[in-house]
């Protein structure tokens, strides 16, 4: 029988293994770890050359405490959340950026635009409602501890004005009813000693009358009677001419209420009066938040007005009661 096909069998010596083959693996091998080891230490190279070349950043910090007063506590836990966010809105807005780079250009010669100004700058609220911490950071220690204390001195300096500017208007109130009280009880000492010329009162002190423990007593209830007269007339006076010359006029028992109402709407007019520095007004137009406190502050405006057009007529009715009795 004819054989036309031989099958050849290689010679495959150790049971198919090759030398040759298992000597380039072993090469590409080398290679790879050389190549991973390589890029290890240029990067380890790279992140150490970055890090000790780079700029040094330093901080400074201060701390701000806030109190607030009211006779309601779930009140006052409102109004010390709102009036600190206002205050940490206020503290990096536009306006006092731009009045804190004029006062250190001026005073201090330290030029520092806005921009500049609130990369380095940032303040942050706590959570018990209290505290704002104000931070400088940059690569200048001394110019950071300078621009920290102006900050904080710019600020305080404006919530004083602001205390100062909220009280005076009460307080020449206060004077204005004063004097006028002081005029009404001299006019009525006045008019007790003519009645006691006209009667041969001569002095009280030195007993000359003939009957001087009744004419004492007398003039005792007469200036009593006549000094809470002249204080009623004069209250009621003062009264009048405060509602004719427009003024706000709140009956003493009704304020602690109306200046809890006051604080309140304050400080969402704070809130909404920030955030129109930081966003335009269509955006907040399209804001359901910022919407509803707009809304908010409307209606609480609204029920402010109402409470003391109340308050003016009651204690307008008072006085008059008061005069009358």
């Amino acid at each position: 029988m004819p054989f036309n096909k031989v099958d050849y069998i290689p010679n495959m010596p150790n049971g198919g293994y090759d030398p040759i083959a298992a000597q380039e693996q072993q090469k590409i091998q080398t290679k790879r770890w050389q190549v991973l080891v390589g890029t290890f230490l240029c990067v380890m190279l790279l992140a150490n050359l970055f890090i000790w070349t780079r700029a040094l950043e330093y901080q400074s910090q201060a701390i701000m405490h806030f109190a607030y007063t009211s006779q309601n506590a779930e009140e006052l836990d409102y109004i010390a959340q709102q009036q600190l966010s206002l205050n940490q809105k206020r503290l990096t807005s536009n306006s006092t950026l731009q009045a804190l780079s004029t006062k250190l250009r001026e005073d201090h010669l330290i030029d520092l635009n806005v921009q500049q100004l609130r990369y380095m700058l940032s303040a942050t609220a706590s959570e018990t409602g209290k505290i704002i911490t104000l931070q400088t950071t940059g690569p200048t220690p001394d110019l950071l501890e300078d621009v920290l204390q102006q900050w904080l001195s710019l600020y305080t300096s404006l919530l004083e004005r602001e205390k100062l500017s909220n009280g005076s208007d009460e307080e020449r109130q206060y004077q204005q009813q004063l004097a006028v009280l002081e005029q009404k009880i001299t006019e009525q000492k006045h008019v007790v000693e003519a009645f006691s010329e006209a009667n041969n009162i001569i002095s009280l002190e030195r007993n000359e009358n003939i009957i001087p423990n009744k004419i004492k007593g007398l003039s005792n209830s007469l200036d009593e009677a006549e000094a809470q007269k002249a204080q009623a007339l004069a209250e009621l006076d003062s009264l009048n001419a405060s509602l004719a010359s427009g003024q706000q006029v709140e009956r003493p028992t009704d304020r602690p209420s109306i200046d809890a109402n006051r604080a309140v709407l304050q400080a969402l007019e704070g809130e909404l009066s920030a955030l129109s520095e930081q966003y335009t007004q269509q955006y907040l137009q399209r804001d359901p938040e910022v919407v509803a406190k707009q809304q908010k502050a409307k209606a609480l405006k609204e029920e402010l007005a109402n409470q003391i057009a109340d308050s003016q007529l009651l204690y307008l009715q008072d006085s008059q009661r008061n005069l009358a009795a």
